[in-house]
């Protein structure tokens, strides 16, 4: 928990809800001292709920796969990928989101143009229900061919995207 000040007699407790890294600093009048580190490893289920719009670091924790092999992601979310590239999509995994016809689905978007948002980095993998949006609708120049990508495969088996909106 980034510069949250922990009394010298007290402690803290957190929960952290992805892989973390916490340090422990000393301050003082002239400056600060490191005085350690913790990492913290959190063993997610073969099923992870997105839930809320902050939940962005475990939805990328979770796509990478092993043990998650179903992500879903509750319709009213809408998370903010700006900033990431690539996010990897294991293995077994399945991305499912509420998308029907008269029912607007979850919303992964970013505002700015990676060459590619998501990656697929196994078989077997299955993209469902879900909203895809980049920063425009335009479409990649001669210069930046490959930019603005959503979803990348490089040549895996039983893929399955179907029932979104990209």
């Amino acid at each position: 928990m980034s510069g949250v000040v922990v009394s010298p007699t007290g402690s803290r407790s957190i929960q952290p809800i992805v892989d973390t890294v916490y340090r422990l600093q000393a301050v003082f009048r002239n400056g600060r001292r490191d005085l350690g580190f913790a990492v913290i490893k959190v063993k997610l289920p073969e099923e992870v709920t997105i839930s809320a719009n902050y939940m962005v670091p475990l939805l990328v924790q979770a796509l990478k796969g092993t043990p998650v092999k179903r992500v879903v992601v509750a319709n009213s979310v809408e998370l903010d990928l700006t900033g990431y590239e690539d996010i990897a999509i294991g293995a077994g995994v399945t991305l499912e989101g509420g998308r029907t016809v008269s029912e607007p689905c979850a919303r992964l978007f970013t505002r700015t143009r990676p060459k590619h948002l998501s990656a697929i980095d196994g078989d077997n993998v299955h993209i469902t229900g879900v909203r895809i949006e980049g920063p425009d609708q335009g479409t990649p120049t001669e210069d930046e061919p490959n930019h603005g990508v959503g979803i990348i495969d490089y040549f895996h088996i039983n893929l399955e995207i179907d029932h979104n909106e990209i």
